[in-house]
């Protein structure tokens, strides 16, 4: 029986030998540069998040634009596939984490009153295509040059409850080009 054991034990052997490598593992890997955080000045005392884009130029053509956050640059904002982003506000970082202030749905009111229905954020992201209508960038391009419209966006929580309310405010420029 022990004559059967010999030849397994030296194949086995040989695999093992011919499986080795000579190079070194790359265990353990380095472990990444954490990413920081990025706080956002906001508009209004006590608020959470800062909604961007929060002002947005329609020129005659309906083409719109709105600057970044940081001011220095100007982006598209095609309607169809324009998202909300939802920065966290400088300092409330804790708060955003916490359930009672996480958005799972949106409200939208115009100057005129007009309350939208209660949208919910799919994915966390919000659609400039569902809050605002045609009609009303319709209405906003009938205001003359330098004509301003401001939407009401209210955040709400899980049980429905106003977390806060930010404006959009949708500015015409008739003769407005990217620079």
């Amino acid at each position: 029986m022990k004559i059967y054991l010999y030849p397994l034990f030296v194949i086995s052997l040989l695999l093992a030998m011919v499986s080795c490598k000579n190079q070194e593992p790359e265990f353990p890997k380095p472990q990444p540069e954490p990413e920081p955080v990025t706080e956002y000045t906001c508009p209004k005392e006590g608020d959470i998040y800062r909604l961007w884009p929060d002002t947005i130029f329609i020129n005659a053509t309906g083409q719109m634009f709105s600057p970044a956050p940081d001011g220095k640059k100007i982006h598209d904002v095609p309607y169809d596939h324009s998202q909300f982003m939802l920065g966290t506000c400088q300092g409330k970082l804790l708060l955003r984490n916490k359930t009672i202030n996480s958005p799972g749905a949106v409200k939208m009111r115009t100057e005129e009153g007009k309350a939208g229905d209660i949208i919910p954020i799919a994915s966390g992201n919000i659609y400039l295509r569902e809050i605002v209508s045609k009609e009303d960038i319709a209405r906003v391009l009938a205001l003359k040059d330098g004509g301003k419209a401001d939407f009401e966006i209210a955040l709400l929580n899980f049980r429905q409850d106003i977390i806060q309310t930010n404006t959009i405010t949708f500015i015409h420029r008739a003769d407005f080009k990217k620079p």
